[in-house]
């Protein structure tokens, strides 16, 4: 499977975002048909430098044309010491190169980095003395609605304290004549409840004089009722030795004539 050098140079960049060369390695090996322990790594990086270099200077058509371009990755073609010292000076070179542009690269961020924060320190200043004035005239606005305010809540706040004063007058007085009230009705109440000692004991007194007199009216009733047993009984001997006498008289009457 081929790699285009524009897939080549995302690869390497995202390498870079990771810090790590197996990364790299890693990643071209899975977008290839070439064996990861094959991988010229040194010789790789040197390339993906100069052709991210050579892209730098291309635009539009050329810039679309080259990066469609088959990438060939760099392999270890051989094992000999003279083909090892070769790849190893190649190595070398390589990492320099790569030092080399990393240097440079970071030389350029940080030059514009610099150029960056002066710029934003300058519009931060600006922006700090355009907030200063503004919050200078809303603080002052503020203190002006504040104090006209302060001065209309003091004058409500003084009305409602005479206001309150003078109800709070009223209801003290109105308690202390609510408060004599209490004193005579408590008065009138001991009163009350003394008289109604007397009467409740005077009512008991009554009601054993009442009983007493119904007692002794009882008594008088049977009395009277035997006297009247009596009477009636001697009333009815009379009548009995009425009628012997009126008897005998006119016994007598005819034994005169």
């Amino acid at each position: 499977m081929s790699i285009t050098i524009k897939l080549a140079i995302d690869i390497f960049n995202r390498s870079k975002l990771q810090t790590d060369s197996d990364f790299l390695i890693n990643n071209f090996a899975e977008c290839s048909d070439v064996d990861k322990t094959q991988i010229n790594k040194a010789a790789l990086i040197s390339k993906l430098h100069r052709y991210k270099e050579k892209l730098k200077g291309k635009r539009g058509k050329q810039k679309e044309e080259f990066e469609n371009e088959v990438f060939s990755i760099p392999v270890a073609t051989s094992t000999s010491t003279a083909s090892k010292g070769k790849l190893y000076k190649d190595e070398l070179y390589s990492y320099k190169e790569t030092c080399t542009s990393l240097a440079t690269e970071m030389s350029e961020i940080q030059k514009k980095s610099v150029e960056k924060l002066v710029i934003i320190k300058s519009e931060h200043a600006v922006k700090i003395k355009e907030n200063e004035s503004k919050h200078k005239q809303e603080l002052l606005s503020l203190k002006k609605t504040q104090s006209e305010e302060l001065r209309s809540q003091t004058k409500r706040l003084r009305l409602e304290t005479k206001r309150v004063s003078q109800k709070t007058s009223k209801v003290y007085n109105e308690n202390e004549k609510l408060l004599e009230q209490l004193k005579v009705i408590k008065k009138s109440k001991q009163l009350i409840c003394y008289e109604n000692i007397l009467l409740r004991r005077k009512l008991e007194r009554c009601s054993i004089i009442k009983e007493t007199q119904k007692q002794n009216l009882k008594k008088t009733l049977i009395s009277e009722k035997n006297k009247v047993s009596n009477c009636l009984r001697e009333i009815e001997v009379l009548k009995q030795n009425n009628s012997k006498l009126l008897y005998q008289l006119e016994k007598e009457e005819r034994t005169v004539l």
